[in-house]
């Protein structure tokens, strides 16, 4: 399976490597899922501290890139390319907060790429429960 690695905070300072949910705590988590699974890591796609309450991924993607942050980008270029098999989050408000940019994002990954979520607080999503992660 390949994975795609996504780690992300709201502010800087929740970025510190002290922090329970640090950029570095989550990704650290996901290597080592990887790791136990056997899993090829595809890309790792780090947000350090920007708001992600936006209702769309191209509105978010654009303020982002205006702060120096291609996490955003890098993802719409994963989806384009198809490259992953699961996408690694800690949750849900990892990538996004309104339920319409959440919505969207999960219908890119199971939807148009077919792949799979592993949530560290939800588990598995697939298209049999993605509308109730979603939301």
């Amino acid at each position: 399976m390949r994975a795609l690695i996504w780690a992300a905070v709201s502010t800087r300072a929740q970025a510190d490597e002290d922090k329970h949910y640090s950029l570095q705590a989550q990704e650290a988590d996901a290597r080592a899922l990887c790791q136990k699974e056997g899993w090829q890591i595809v890309d790792v796609l780090r947000v350090p501290g920007h708001s992600r309450d936006y209702k769309t991924l191209e509105k978010l993607a654009a303020d982002a890139r205006a702060q120096g942050i291609d996490a955003f980008d890098k993802l719409m270029q994963h989806f384009e390319a198809r490259d992953f098999d699961v996408f690694i989050c800690r949750d849900a408000n990892r990538f996004g907060r309104s339920p319409s940019l959440i919505h969207q994002i999960v219908e890119y990954i199971i939807d148009d790429c077919g792949a799979r979520i592993y949530s560290f607080n939800d588990g598995w999503v697939d298209s049999a429960n993605a509308d109730i992660f979603a939301m």
